[in-house]
């Protein structure tokens, strides 16, 4: 007498297979979300009003996903070396991001050196956001100037200046 063997359903197995490849994928999505930080919204701590219109909310295209912290109550910031400008002084990719793990706002200032002028002042950028484009206040005349970026660190619950950082920057206009 032969016994015949009991065979497990295809059909489920296949159904199953499927639905737990799903389940895979989507924890993997979140998990991953989570890490960039860009659940695209600013958190409700970094909700104050004047928040610049400009900013996007993200990482910055080019940047690290995974960007860690620089250490506790340290504030980091992403902006570009070298901006060009429109003979007009529109169309300047700073490319500045306050990025996701900071605690504090950030507002923006442009100046080129030897000039006490601001050039460009954003409003407040919230942790989680970037500017790319910014547009001077008044053109500069056509050729390379040094210029440096003043980034304040803003206490979100009082709206103080807590620290200013400068960078050196290099401003092209065409």
């Amino acid at each position: 007498m032969l016994r015949q063997r009991s065979r497990p359903h295809t059909a489920l197995v296949l159904v199953l297979s499927i639905l737990c490849a799903i389940l895979i994928a989507l924890g993997l999505f979140l998990f991953l979300r989570n890490l960039n930080g860009s659940s695209g919204e600013v958190k409700s701590a970094f909700r104050v009003e004047g928040l610049d219109p400009a900013a996007q909310t993200g990482t910055p295209p080019g940047a690290p996903w995974n960007e860690k912290s620089p250490g506790e109550n340290l504030f980091g910031y992403r902006v570009s070396s070298t901006v060009t400008f429109q003979s007009d002084g529109t169309g300047g990719g700073l490319n500045v991001q306050n990025p996701a793990f900071n605690e504090y706002l950030m507002v923006v200032e442009l100046t080129a050196d030897g000039d006490e002028s601001v050039l460009y002042r954003s409003q407040y950028i919230a942790p989680n956001q970037y500017i790319s484009q910014v547009d001077l206040r008044e053109p500069l005349a056509p050729g390379e100037h040094e210029g440096t970026v003043y980034l304040s660190a803003v206490d979100p619950k009082t709206l103080d200046v807590v620290g200013v950082l400068e960078n050196p920057i290099l401003i092209k206009v065409k």
